[in-house]
């Protein structure tokens, strides 16, 4: 199982790379459907896998020059293709008794 931070901060790192050049409307669509997947409170591993697949063939051709650029798409794809499923740590639990 991957933890939704570790995917997070696996998104945040490609981020950083990506915003280093000026993409065309489909990189920008791939990248917030890549972000969105990421950000969810249950994220689907099988659509963030989907959607970065459609990305890495938008931006292949620039990170093939970029070295950090490709650091970041492979660390993405390794993680996410590590498992299946994907965990959320409870932050705080509020938990209200009434009684009857």
């Amino acid at each position: 199982m991957i933890g939704t931070g570790d995917i997070r901060n696996a998104y945040n790192y490609l981020y950083e790379q990506i915003r280093n050049y000026i993409w065309g409307f489909p990189v920008i669509e791939k990248l917030a459907d890549v972000e969105v997947g990421c950000y969810s409170t249950c994220p689907d591993v099988l659509k963030i896998r989907s959607d970065f697949a459609q990305l890495n063939l938008l931006i292949r051709d620039v990170a093939k020059e970029d070295e950090e650029l490709q650091k970041a798409v492979d660390n993405f794809s390794e993680l996410i293709n590590s498992s299946d499923e994907a965990y959320a740590k409870l932050l705080k639990v509020d938990e209200e008794v009434k009684s009857i």
